[in-house]
């Protein structure tokens, strides 16, 4: 994954949009860091209004890794 990092730094341009390297299976996949972070608050915000407060911790916790 270090070296995937690596190239992402290298490649990006000033207007390139934020992205976190991740593993997909067995595969090293680049997410954009927005869409990890929506899916995370959207996970909280159903447990949330669902009144769930042990998913709450789970999904408050839980990794972009485990997104996908």
């Amino acid at each position: 994954m270090g070296a995937e990092a690596a190239l992402a730094v290298l490649d990006a341009k000033a207007e390139t949009a934020p992205c976190v390297i991740c593993l997909d299976g067995n595969k090293i996949t680049k997410r954009p860091l927005m869409e990890c972070v929506e899916k995370v608050c959207m996970r909280v915000f159903i447990c949330v209004v669902a009144n769930h407060s042990t998913q709450v911790l789970k999904a408050s916790k839980a990794s972009a890794l485990d997104m996908y």
